[in-house]
């Protein structure tokens, strides 16, 4: 069996700070790690710009619940799908992670399926 990782975020679906940042029109937000490594001091300058433009978890859930997949990205993944076994990762937060189900489902038309970490160490033990 071959295993085909994808991030969530940048591949199957818009990155979540810079959607936001284009969306409220603030430049800043759209800096990544790609930008600045130290992810403590990302995150700080962040908070810094949200508190400065009164900006609120909440206002960053409405933008993530309005993001749907990228453009082909149903097409990607069906064709990786007719191949390979394909597990989708994220790094993000849980509270931004929520919100993005639909997103998920919209790319995968399958409910997520969550396995233990048993299984997933049957898997490893078997390659």
């Amino acid at each position: 069996m071959q295993i085909i990782c994808l991030d969530l975020e940048g591949v199957l679906v818009p990155e979540i700070w810079i959607e936001f940042s284009k969306r409220t029109g603030i430049s800043e937000l759209s800096r990544t790690t790609r930008d600045e490594p130290d992810y403590d001091k990302l995150m700080n300058f962040r908070i810094g710009l949200l508190a400065q433009h009164g900006l609120k978890l909440a206002d960053i859930q409405d933008v993530i619940a309005g993001m749907g997949p990228m453009a082909g990205a149903r097409d990607f993944l069906d064709d990786l799908r007719s191949r390979y076994q394909v597990i989708i990762l994220s790094d993000t937060f849980y509270e931004f992670g929520h919100y993005r189900g639909d997103s998920v489902i919209q790319i995968a038309a399958l409910e997520p399926v969550l396995q233990t970490p048993r299984y997933c160490e049957s898997i490893r033990s078997s390659f």
